[in-house]
């Protein structure tokens, strides 16, 4: 379940994720330090609304045996929580509707892949809105293996084309890397509202 969050919340989630500390305390670190030292427990994070095209979340605390919920952005409460090493939930009817609507033929369609070890879903008409693009056609990269060079894919990239042959969807994408593994091929993106090529070698799934 995407949930778009703004750079700096990414990179406060990012760092943490990494185990990578930062020079001074930016404002997620400062914030567990004040609860700690206050005595509050911070128990658990739970995005549990949806409205329009925005998540809800609630941090769950305990002060002085009372327990307390927070509004709060759910980039904040998913930093926050990475952070005190507690447990983040989603409402159940949030991921149903979330899932994707079945194909006209009542099959559901594929939106998620693991191709050439770079993780990749379909684009919808949100997520086309939010980078800025004109359709749906391409695939976004979602996640990156750790190999990953300053000539490569980075996340956040919208695939658009295989060797000039525009894709449509992830099932596209396979096909057209399907005959080259091995051997690097040129990919187009849009990358930040900028189109640029990278080079991409197809790997056995």
């Amino acid at each position: 379940m995407p949930i778009w969050v703004g750079l700096f919340e990414a990179q406060a989630i990012a760092l943490e994720l990494q185990g990578t500390p930062p020079p001074r305390p930016m404002t997620h670190d400062l914030m567990k330090t004040i609860l700690e030292q206050i005595g509050v427990t911070f128990d658990k994070v739970v995005v549990n609304e949806l409205k329009g095209s925005t998540y809800y979340a609630h941090i769950h605390l305990t002060s002085a045996g009372k327990p307390l919920e927070v509004d709060s952005r759910p980039s904040d409460a998913i930093a926050l929580a990475l952070r005190f090493h507690r447990p983040i939930f989603v409402a159940k009817e949030l991921f149903d509707t979330a899932l994707p609507l079945g194909a006209p033929g009542g099959h559901a369609e594929q939106t998620s892949a693991k191709i050439s070890g770079i993780t990749v879903q379909d684009l919808t008409a949100d997520l086309a809105h939010y980078f800025n693009l004109p359709g749906t056609k391409g695939v976004l990269v979602a996640d990156i293996g750790p190999e990953n060079g300053t000539n490569a894919l980075q996340r956040g990239d919208v695939i658009v084309a295989v060797e000039g042959e525009s894709i449509e969807n992830i099932v596209d994408l396979r096909n057209k890397l399907s005959g080259g593994k091995g051997q690097a091929v040129t990919l187009r993106v849009q990358r930040e509202g900028k189109e640029m090529q990278v080079q991409l070698t197809p790997t056995e799934e």
